[in-house]
């Protein structure tokens, strides 16, 4: 795209999801007139056995075929970035329990220190009293001054950072290849994805976001909208998996 601007951003993407819509909603209203309540999860399994069904079907796995490695990344990079963020908590926890462990400890060691020099502290005047203090809580429980140097972040090497890559890689792999081995039929499971992940996704997300990005003041009608698409996307995500589950 030539000089890129956020209007023929909005442009490009009203069009796409014009076009997609008006695709797949051709495709399941030919289907539903067709066949009704018998239609199938995988539609191409109504029709006869023919050798133009069979081109179909092999386009079709040609389609899935492109389309895995463009599934499969997003998932990967949200499984190796939730891993990330959880160890970030662990360290952060971790730390946290340290620094907790270390002042207790120099509580403890300050207490001691100032039970033992008690007569010796009675002498000497409020101030220098104050650097007396002073001068024990920043020793550390072996009576060594402690280092100010902040808790070094865990840093991974390029080799486990790969590893992990890779590992998950074929994690999804082997997941897919079992489901695929073992369900003959994904009509159901299709169902629920779409109702749910596909309304969340396309209704309720984009309503919540904007009403939080934007305040009321800014474009009451854009407001209004994202209230009312939120609404709708709320309404239809327990309907249709009401009849989705009652249907079964």
């Amino acid at each position: 795209m030539r000089q890129r601007t956020q209007t023929k951003m909005d442009k490009a993407v009203g069009l796409s999801a014009t076009f997609a819509l008006i695709l797949y909603g051709t495709s399941a209203l030919a289907g539903y007139s067709t066949f009704g309540d018998n239609v199938k999860g995988n539609i191409l399994l109504n029709y006869p056995q023919t050798a133009l069904l069979t081109a179909m079907r092999i386009f079709v796995a040609c389609m899935l075929i492109c389309m895995y490695p463009m599934q499969l990344d997003p998932a990967r990079r949200c499984i190796c970035s939730l891993t990330a963020s959880y160890r970030r908590l662990r360290q952060a926890s971790q730390e946290k329990a340290k620094k907790w462990t270390d002042a207790n400890r120099s509580f403890v060691s300050l207490a001691s220190e100032v039970y033992d020099g008690e007569e010796e502290r009675e002498n000497l005047r409020t101030e220098e009293g104050f650097e007396v203090v002073e001068r024990v809580s920043r020793r550390s429980p072996s009576g060594k001054k402690s280092s100010k140097q902040q808790p070094k972040a865990e840093k991974r090497s390029e080799r486990e950072i790969e590893f992990e890559f890779r590992a998950t890689t074929l994690f999804i792999l082997l997941l897919s290849f079992a489901i695929s081995s073992i369900t003959s039929d994904l009509g159901f499971a299709f169902a629920v994805v779409g109702a749910s992940g596909s309304t969340v996704i396309m209704l309720v997300l984009p309503s919540l976001i904007y009403l939080f990005l934007h305040e009321r003041s800014a474009n009451i009608i854009m407001y209004l909208l994202a209230i009312l698409q939120l609404l709708i996307g709320l309404g239809i995500l327990p309907t249709s998996l009401y009849f989705i589950l009652t249907a079964t």
